[in-house]
């Protein structure tokens, strides 16, 4: 048996060997960073009988945001003369052989926890209505926490009458708040839940929703400074490094930021040849991320997708793309799509690539090897509804600097996007 302080000093230098970034599993509620007019909101629209509906695109950071909310929801309980009762409830331990009752089973053992009363027993709607009336009358309030809404969606078994009940209960008792967290949009829940049913009033109109983007600038940085703040490792090109290949969205920083330590662990000095090392491997372990971000995207997006980083290149090349840049004017809504995955921003309407990353993935996995869009001006002639109210001439106009910048680019786009990369990332 080891003495006990070689084994403590064992244990010292490898928390000291340890990668602090973490991109495979939820950020512990201690290690949360940003998001604090998020929380806010939620904490907010809680503490007045509200609920929500928290939507965003993959690995964004729902889950983390749900972990740090029934945190802060412990932490801040009572609210005053309030006391908050969080109940998490993850989809995915329900499998197809369970029913609502089930779901409101978990609930109450859940509620007799935190009271010491006995769980109740609900044989109808009626009796859960009640029960939670009485809980709102005693100055209680259940934050029912869903991660994974869509997978209850997907079950057959939790059917209309089912969402009827949750809405009923949680817009007419002030005992129960919901806050569902799903990749899903409110309305592409909805259109799940009404399913085979003739339309009334929308199940999910009870709950605000709530679109997470990806992180600020200062986030971003700051999620590197205070896992790093032990070590001092990251200069201020590696924390600039991080932000452009992520765009602030949390996973690929996350990710960005352990290849780089691992980097600077390693002793592995800056240089040009170096720092495109990085950049590569960033790609390349981001890229079932982007796999997956880019097919829940729709044809339009995509299309939008492929002509934002095309545009960037021929910003780049000094080409004129005015007639896109009008363009980008009539696709807000896709626009905003793109802005949540992380991959443009909008500054003063002026649109650029956000995460580099995503941008370098669009240009090797898209624009080079795609036949999909080899005649672009075709899809966009057939799809013109994506522009909005646009005139003929405004859409030939654009069709005509698409297929320009599409036939000049798309031989050399890997070329010049690895050379656009390293005039953002200030590489020589």
């Amino acid at each position: 048996m080891w003495p006990l302080a070689r084994y403590v000093r064992l244990m010292s230098e490898l928390n000291e060997m340890m990668n602090p970034f973490v991109f495979t599993t939820r950020i512990q509620p201690d290690k949360f960073i940003g998001r604090k007019r998020e929380l806010l909101y939620l904490l907010n629209t809680t503490y007045h009988g509200g609920s929500n509906f928290v939507t965003g695109q993959p690995r964004i950071g729902k889950s983390s945001l749900l972990l740090k909310l029934q945190s802060e929801v412990e932490k801040n309980s009572p609210m005053g003369d309030l006391l908050l009762m969080p109940v998490f409830i993850a989809s995915s331990n329900f499998s197809s052989n369970d029913f609502p009752r089930n779901f409101w089973q978990l609930v109450s053992t859940t509620i007799s926890e935190s009271t010491g009363e006995k769980p109740a027993q609900f044989d109808s709607t009626f009796q859960m209505q009640r029960y939670f009336e009485r809980i709102g009358k005693s100055n209680k309030r259940v934050i029912l926490l869903i991660d994974g809404l869509g997978g209850l969606l997907g079950n057959d078994n939790f059917d209309m009458p089912f969402w009827g009940s949750l809405r009923s209960i949680a817009s007419t008792t002030r005992g129960l708040s919901v806050i569902a967290f799903s990749r899903l949009r409110a309305s592409e829940a909805q259109e799940k839940i009404e399913k085979g049913y003739n339309r009334g009033s929308p199940m999910l109109n009870f709950a605000h929703e709530m679109i997470l983007h990806p992180l600020s600038h200062k986030d971003t940085l700051e999620l590197v400074e205070v896992a790093d703040q032990a070590h001092k490792y990251f200069t201020p090109k590696d924390k600039h490094l991080v932000w452009e290949l992520s765009g602030g969205h949390p996973f690929i920083a996350q990710l960005a930021a352990s290849i780089i330590w691992d980097a600077r662990m390693g002793e592995l000095h800056i240089s040009k040849d170096n720092y495109r090392e990085l950049v590569e491997s960033v790609v390349e372990s981001a890229t079932p991320h982007f796999w997956d971000t880019w097919r829940y995207l729709s044809p339009v997006a995509q299309t939008l997708g492929i002509m934002a980083v095309l545009q960037e290149i021929a910003t780049y090349r000094k080409f004129n793309t005015h007639d896109i840049k009008e363009a980008w004017k009539s696709c807000r809504e896709h626009t905003r799509t793109l802005e949540s995955i992380g991959l443009i921003r909008t500054e003063d309407e002026k649109i650029s690539i956000s995460s580099l990353g995503f941008g370098m993935w669009i240009l090797r996995h898209q624009i080079g090897p795609n036949k999909d869009f080899s005649n672009p001006e075709e899809w966009l002639r057939e799809n013109r509804r994506m522009f909005g109210p646009v005139t003929q001439k405004q859409l030939d106009d654009i069709i005509n600097s698409i297929k320009k910048l599409y036939s000049d680019l798309r031989e050399t786009a890997l070329d010049l996007g690895e050379a656009f990369a390293r005039v953002r990332l200030g590489i020589p």
